[in-house]
């Protein structure tokens, strides 16, 4: 999503984190099909953004290595 690729990465856990405790209240609770999948996709794509920036970051650092020679 769009609007989470401005976060960084600590207020992208923080996201996951509340979205995640929202959908299991609501498994608990129950809900509407619809704000389950809502749920479910916010967490699919703050889970996404952080594996790309994972990523990013893990190929940063071996760019650097590589050319320090490190």
């Amino acid at each position: 999503m769009k609007e989470f690729k401005n976060l960084d990465l600590f207020t992208l856990m923080d996201l996951l984190v509340k979205h995640t405790d929202e959908y299991m209240k609501m498994f608990k609770e129950g809900a509407m099909e619809h704000e389950f999948a809502r749920c479910k996709e916010i967490i699919q794509h703050l889970t996404d953004e952080i594996k790309f920036r994972k990523k990013q970051n893990t190929m940063a650092k071996q760019t650097r290595i590589s050319k320090d020679g490190n």
